[in-house]
């Protein structure tokens, strides 16, 4: 009896390893898959000169912007249209002008039609793709740096686009370079915190592994 419940619990071992295995092999595959084009295209692109890198990633960067505002423009419509609003500029009341030079921005983001949102965005996401990768060719990284440098920039240009000039250009650059760096310290925290609860489940499986084991 004491050998065959050994050899159970030699077999409930090899099954918990196997299983083990198996499910940390599937989320790294998961992890790391990637369309065979997209893998593709950024192997070539990373080959380039980095004006072409950076004018490519700017490019791309535009289009998903048009394609981001179009969307979101006919969401907004739709709910305009639900509640009774016929004309956006009824958005926009008088109060506006006491915001000073920043009324320009607001403005064209709350009342201006498809095609403006469509190049704000255009200009907002292409400017920080652009910028973007090329600090990060230039430092072999990207960090919280690259990212506040980018977000400047794209704030900077986006109120130039919306008809802002002075120095709310300025405040506008800084405010979106804060809220990159934000975001990007707040996607490094969650990552940490998702490979600790990653690393404490290893740790877990191989004491209950162990614990199989003579």
């Amino acid at each position: 009896m004491d050998d065959h419940a050994h050899a159970e619990k030699k077999a409930g071992a090899g099954v918990l390893v196997t299983t083990t295995t198996t499910t940390s092999v599937s989320v790294v595959n998961n992890k790391n898959h990637q369309p065979e084009f997209e893998t593709d295209f950024k192997k070539w692109l990373a080959k380039q000169s980095l004006p072409i890198e950076a004018a490519i990633n700017t490019i791309t960067g535009a289009f998903e912007g048009v394609v981001t505002a179009v969307v979101l423009d006919f969401r907004f419509l739709a709910a305009f249209r639900y509640f009774g609003i016929s004309d956006r500029s009824n958005l926009c009341p008088e109060k506006l002008s006491r915001i000073g030079g920043y009324k320009p921005l607001l403005v064209s983001f709350v009342a201006g039609e498809t095609l403006e949102q469509a190049r704000n965005l255009a200009v907002m996401m292409g400017v920080n793709a652009g910028v973007s990768r090329a600090l990060k060719r230039l430092k072999g990284k990207e960090d919280v740096q690259t990212t506040m440098i980018s977000g400047f920039g794209s704030g900077v240009m986006l109120s130039l686009v919306t008809g802002m000039r002075g120095p709310s250009v300025i405040s506008v650059g800084v405010l979106f370079a804060l809220v990159n760096g934000g975001l990007i310290k707040v996607e490094e925290t969650l990552r940490n915190r998702r490979l600790s609860k990653e690393r404490y489940h290893v740790m877990h499986s191989n004491m209950m592994i162990s614990g199989y084991t003579p």
